[in-house]
């Protein structure tokens, strides 16, 4: 009697276990993929604004000029109001996002359309605290949920922009604009920068991948130059081929050095 009833017992602890074990078995749990990329990764590169909300209604911007939001793989943010240059730094965890501004220029904006602009541009950035991103498309929300800012993807490839120079470096440390440097110019098509550099026309092989950029040795023109000019164009191509990275957004493309130093600035060429 004893040893049938020891039986039954083992019996019945054996079935609890199967039934435990195939509950377990059956019970769905959620897999993450650790290649599907975050809103950390996804929220780099320069966004154009689109529209912004003032007082519970939805304005969109105007036709021109374009104000831009640049999000850098570093932390750093850069941007453009449509009137001045801004920048600062931005964190992210999860779909958490905030932005902190920073320095600016302070040029005084002529049209009043500019000016509504960059006052709501200026005033939607501290308030970020999420952001929401679909593949073109980054929406920066209020704590309570409203969206802020709406910003449209790019541009995002050098590829058949056409720039002129703004300012150079100057070899010591500076960036340099002047009537000379005003008539430089660059144009990137299938691999190649060409343009003009002071009194020579210029070409150079590059490659782009990520924010970085490799331009080779520009081959130029052998046209005599007046000093000032020979010296300009010399500063000009040796200041390409030392850039290793570049800032891409809607109004201005930015070369830098591996140490962060800009090398050229452009704007868009009419």
């Amino acid at each position: 009697m004893q040893r049938t009833r020891s039986t039954v017992i083992t019996a019945v602890a054996a079935f609890l276990l199967l039934a435990t074990t195939a509950a377990c078995g059956n019970e769905e749990v959620e897999s993450v993929d650790p290649s599907s990329p975050t809103l950390a990764s996804r929220v780099v590169g320069t966004w154009t604004l689109e529209s912004w909300e003032s007082d519970g209604v939805r304005v969109t911007r105007p036709t021109e000029p374009t104000a831009v939001v640049n999000f850098l793989a570093d932390g750093t943010l850069s941007g453009d109001t449509g009137c001045n240059r801004l920048g600062g730094s931005y964190s992210v965890d999860g779909d958490d996002l905030s932005v902190t501004t920073g320095a600016m220029t302070r040029r005084a904006c002529a049209d009043e359309v500019a000016a509504t602009q960059e006052a709501a541009l200026l005033a939607a950035l501290p308030e970020v605290t999420s952001a929401r991103l679909s593949e073109s498309t980054l929406e920066l929300l209020a704590d309570s949920g409203t969206v802020l800012l709406t910003l449209a993807a790019g541009p995002s490839d050098l590829d058949g922009s056409a720039w002129q120079v703004a300012a150079v470096n100057n070899g010591t440390g500076g960036l340099e604009a002047s009537a000379l440097t005003e008539a430089l110019t660059a144009e990137f098509r299938e691999g190649t920068i060409s343009g003009f550099s002071g009194c020579n026309t210029f070409s150079a092989g590059y490659t782009t991948e990520d924010d970085r950029i490799t331009i080779e040795a520009p081959r130029a023109t052998l046209i005599g130059c007046e000093p000032d000019v020979a010296e300009t164009e010399a500063r000009y191509l040796t200041a390409l081929e030392r850039s290793t990275r570049f800032e891409l957004e809607a109004t201005s493309l930015t070369l830098r050095d591996a140490d962060g130093a800009a090398q050229v600035t452009f704007r868009p060429r009419a």
